[in-house]
């Protein structure tokens, strides 16, 4: 858009429309508001016919891709309600899709119904300046054409969507889309330009000294330790691994090689079914499936949501049903491969641990389970999962479902029992 050229705006729409639709809507946002220009604090109609013919033509190619968006409707298209969300834990505090139960200033800056203002990398915060830099007399200033108005009309653009998808929520999808990458871009360009003034400046004054030469005076070097410092603070500190990693970036590392190992070795069809967080890591570092997962319980479709709620009704039932055959039912039913079981799994509060489970619809089947294993209820895996074992390491037990669906169908061989009886009592 600051070049003017139409073709190149279009084919931007598009793309952004196909990548990103939430992006497309902040695009058109943007060219609404070039329709207007602002003699103090009144808003007057732009005599530019560009503006108008970029509106028009980027109006006509979004509502096209939009359509085509709608006209695709998945089985899944079906939108939970604001009141459907005020009553379900998972959009409540600390749920998997927290919105509701946070504090104001929570609430707009964090989370999906926050603005989201990036933390990192920290350089980017330099271009909150720019606004103060603008009113100083810097000589490289006067590079900065009227074309930086568009920074400010992104800005506009993406709060303007921001809160008029807190209105309809949730037809538009989490408010915080439409500032979270904008910003980003706004930030790191105004950042940009601020670094290139101030360091153009600092250079220019350096040269000056060098070529009278007079020395730094008391109070310039007073400047000079703080803006080294500061440049540590904001350029360097967030580089150190654990800070960048752990702070900024919150990287999950991969700490079960083994275990991803193995299974990227079986079939591309195997299914992996666990309870511990750690297993929403096995599609990224084994390249196979898991059952359920926090990373994929997103409540938004009810008719989605459903399935998962089951999925995960029944993952609990199989790791700690004392039945035998109740765990072979939902195994087989399912067709679950493997079983990744975390050695405390069994322990008393556990379950409580999980927040994305007991903050969810079907929390009352986790509290269930875990006051059965307050009272001492041993479920089955607690006896065959060992025996069934394919892997084992310090925080997990790889269990093969296939071993447990021919216990559970031999387990009427009164040969088998007795067999199965003295091979436990050789182990011990």
């Amino acid at each position: 858009m600051v070049e003017r050229s139409l073709i190149p705006v279009l084919i931007s729409i598009v793309l952004q429309g196909l990548f990103y639709p939430q992006l497309l809507l902040v695009e058109l946002a943007i060219l609404t508001l070039r329709l207007f220009c602002w003699q103090g604090i009144t808003p007057q109609f732009s005599q530019d016919k560009k503006n108008y013919l970029f509106w028009i033509a980027g109006l006509g190619i979004a509502l096209l891709i939009l359509f085509s968006i709608v006209a695709n409707k998945t089985g899944f298209s079906t939108l939970v309600t604001p009141a459907q969300m005020q009553v379900m834990p998972e959009f409540g505090w600390r749920g998997r899709n927290q919105y509701f139960g946070v504090n104001p200033l929570q609430f707009i800056l964090l989370g999906n119904s926050g603005v989201q203002i990036p933390l990192f990398p920290s350089i980017v915060w330099v271009g909150f300046a720019l606004p103060f830099l603008s009113k100083s007399r810097f000589p490289r200033l006067k590079l900065i054409t009227a074309e930086v108005k568009i920074l400010w009309q992104i800005i506009l653009a993406s709060l303007g969507m921001f809160f008029l998808a807190h209105l309809l929520l949730p037809k538009l999808h989490l408010p915080s889309r439409y500032t979270l990458h904008s910003f980003r871009f706004v930030m790191a360009i105004a950042a940009g330009i601020v670094l290139f003034i101030l360091l153009e400046f600092g250079w220019r004054w350096w040269q000056n000294k060098q070529e009278i030469n007079t020395k730094i005076t008391e109070q310039e070097s007073l400047w000079l330790g703080l803006i080294g410092i500061g440049a540590t603070i904001i350029v360097i500190f967030p580089l150190v691994p654990p800070v960048f990693v752990g702070i900024f970036q919150t990287w999950i590392v991969g700490t079960e090689p083994t275990i991803y190992q193995f299974l990227a070795e079986q079939p591309k069809d195997t299914l992996i079914a666990s309870l511990a967080s750690d297993a929403d890591n096995l599609p990224a570092f084994s390249g196979r499936s898991n059952f359920v997962g926090r990373e994929f319980a997103l409540a938004y479709h009810p008719d989605y949501y459903k399935q998962v709620k089951q999925r995960a009704i029944a993952l609990i039932n199989a790791q700690y049903s004392s039945d035998l055959s109740v765990t072979q039912t939902i195994l087989k039913n399912y067709k679950i491969d493997y079983f990744l079981i975390e050695r405390n799994a069994f322990e008393p509060n556990y379950l409580l641990q999980q927040e994305w489970l007991i903050r969810s619809s079907f929390r009352e089947k986790v509290f269930e389970i875990n006051e059965k294993l307050k009272q001492g209820e041993k479920p089955i895996l607690t006896k065959l999962g060992d025996r069934c074992s394919v892997i084992s390491t310090k925080k997990f037990i790889l269990v093969d479902a296939n071993c447990l669906k021919s216990i559970a169908i031999a387990r009427s061989n009164p040969h088998f029992i007795s067999s199965y009886l003295e091979d436990n009592e050789e182990m011990k």
